[in-house]
């Protein structure tokens, strides 16, 4: 019976043990907050917890955390995390407060320290330290070694740490080569306490640096910041740097200075006689310049213009009343309702070469049928950029002259008549181009006064988009001319109202129409194909009609054309 009693004693003994263990365990806090307010979160955890939890009027804002199964002090760290406020723990309750040291409740949880340093001025370990803890920091100026910490418990450790490792015997002497701006210059713009760790050597531009640990990185910091690259003439540079002279190839000098960076516009000088660039700039600056005008001087692309002028002569003999048609200007043929077939030509352009083959064949059966004259097929081998220009002109003189006080005087005026043809291509990055076209056609219709020629001038501009091989068109620059003819017996047809009977009236209109064609293709420097085919068109020659009419067939359902 007395193990049984031992037994049953030991038992309530143990579960009495357990009870007070689980009185004694800190209280658990879970909680989700979203968007709560700050001193409201506090309180809930105050009241989950059971706790006492003061906080200081200044602590304020907007939560979002989730707490699970956390202590009190992980649930406090949590609602605190990223924001300025601390918290201390006294037998009795826990206190959140700012750490700002303006705040009044500072010196309730503060520790005041003395530090007194052995290396380094009060004020030169005040400003080593973080921008933050400073502020706790205070010393005399008429002492030369000492420093009063006030801060709360936990920062206060993190000062006296940071003081410890500034407050050490001078390093080793490093040296630093500045490259953007003066050695003395930059020393100056050192903050005082800073200045007394360095030397500067202005004849290599070199700063050297003796001073503890954490000043010279902040030394070095400076320096690299204020070392950046920028005009050189304002920041009194020594001229330590190498010019170097670009001879440049494919683009020009003015053209290469609008195309660097603004950044190192005043390490580049230009040349335009020369076309040549000067660059007096540190080694990688440089570097990067010339990267950049290699990147840029590379050869034009290359461009064939053909352009092949077609006359198109019309004439009709009409009385009075009669109507006056001309020739249409389309692409295909159509099919008239009196038997035959009307072979036309097309006004516009398409990207592609099928336009083009299409136009060859129309041309070559319209010439072979002496409906049409290339009266010129004139080609020039373009760069991409810069204008060309085909002229197939007539220079006529002229005599004028002219009374100066009772002395005549004559001299010789020049009129220049023909077409003119300014195109200039830009190639595209996929290969596709840009023709911006001026064009100018202009003949002597007549003579005026005195014989003086009498010039029709027509002018058109367009600017077009083509694949290599492609052709833009312009038409409809018609010359038309008319001329009225009264034949008749002689003396019989110029009698008062019989006159009529004896004479014939007739209108004699003359049409000429200008169309000007012109293909586009990339080729090398030599004028080759870039894809192996031969530049340019086939010479006119003998066309089949049948044959003519399948392969425009087919040329224009290639172009999406539909013929009924």
């Amino acid at each position: 019976m007395s193990m049984n009693v031992v037994r049953a004693l030991l038992v309530c003994a143990a579960t009495l043990c357990a009870t007070e263990t689980s009185a004694q365990e800190e209280p658990v806090v879970d909680n989700v907050f979203f968007q709560s307010d700050l001193r409201e979160a506090i309180e809930d955890v105050a009241a989950q917890a059971g706790v006492n939890i003061i906080a200081d009027p200044t602590v304020q804002g907007v939560v979002s955390v989730t707490i699970e199964n956390s202590t009190v002090e992980r649930a406090l760290d949590l609602l605190l995390a990223g924001t300025e406020f601390q918290v201390q723990e006294t037998p009795d309750y826990y206190l959140v407060y700012s750490a700002d040291a303006s705040s009044e409740l500072l010196t309730e949880v503060s520790e005041t320290q003395v530090v007194k340093l052995k290396h380094v001025s009060p004020d030169t370990a005040r400003t080593l330290l973080p921008a933050p803890l400073q502020q706790y920091v205070r010393y005399d100026t008429g002492s030369s070694t000492r420093v009063v910490v006030t801060a709360p418990r936990n920062i206060l450790a993190r000062i006296l740490s940071d003081l410890e490792r500034i407050d050490q015997g001078n390093g080793e002497t490093i040296f630093m080569t500045l490259e953007h701006i003066g050695a003395e210059q930059a020393r100056a713009l050192l903050p005082e306490n800073l200045q007394v760790f360095t030397r500067v050597d202005t004849t290599r531009n070199i700063v050297a640096i003796t001073a503890p640990e954490r000043a010279t990185s902040v030394i070095v910091s400076h320096l690299t910041r204020v070392d950046e690259p920028g005009p050189a003439l304002s920041l009194e540079t020594a001229n330590v740097f190498e010019t170097q002279f670009i001879k440049l190839n494919h683009v020009t000098s003015a053209s290469m200075l609008n195309l660097l960076p603004n950044t190192v516009a005043d390490y580049v000088r230009a040349d335009e006689v020369s076309n040549a660039i000067s660059i007096s700039a540190p080694d990688h600056i440089a570097r990067r310049i010339i990267s950049n005008i290699r990147t840029v001087d590379v050869p034009r692309r290359h461009i064939m213009l053909e352009a092949r002028i077609v006359v198109m002569d019309r004439a009709d003999s009409l009385n009075f009343g009669g109507n006056l048609s001309f020739p249409q200007v389309q692409a295909g043929f159509n099919q008239s309702t009196a038997g035959g077939t009307q072979y036309d030509i097309s006004v516009g352009y398409l990207q592609t070469r099928t336009f083009t083959n299409a136009l060859n064949l129309t041309l070559n059966l319209l010439s072979q049928n002496d409906e049409a004259t290339i009266v010129a097929n004139p080609k020039v081998l373009a760069q991409d950029g810069i204008p060309a220009e085909i002229k197939v002109t007539t220079e006529e003189y002229l005599q004028i002259s002219a009374d100066d006080n009772g002395v005549v005087r004559g001299q010789l005026e020049q009129i220049e008549t023909g077409t003119i043809l300014s195109i200039t291509p830009q190639v595209g990055v996929n290969g596709s181009m840009t023709l911006d076209m001026n064009l100018e056609v202009s003949d002597v219709v007549s003579r005026g006064a005195q014989g003086l020629p009498v010039v029709s001038r027509r002018t058109a501009k367009s600017t077009v988009q083509l694949e290599s091989g492609g052709t833009a068109a312009v038409a409809g620059l018609v010359d038309s001319r008319t001329q009225m003819r009264s034949e008749g017996l002689p003396g019989s047809h110029q009698l008062p109202l019989l006159g009529r009977g004896f004479r014939t009236d007739t209108l004699r209109h003359n049409a000429r129409q200008v169309a000007i064609f012109v293909t586009a293709t990339l080729v090398d420097a030599n004028g080759n194909r870039l894809d192996g085919a031969p530049t340019g068109s086939s010479p006119a020659a003998n066309v089949d009609e049948e044959l003519y009419r399948l392969e425009l067939l087919t040329a224009l359902a290639e172009m999406g054309v539909v013929i009924q």
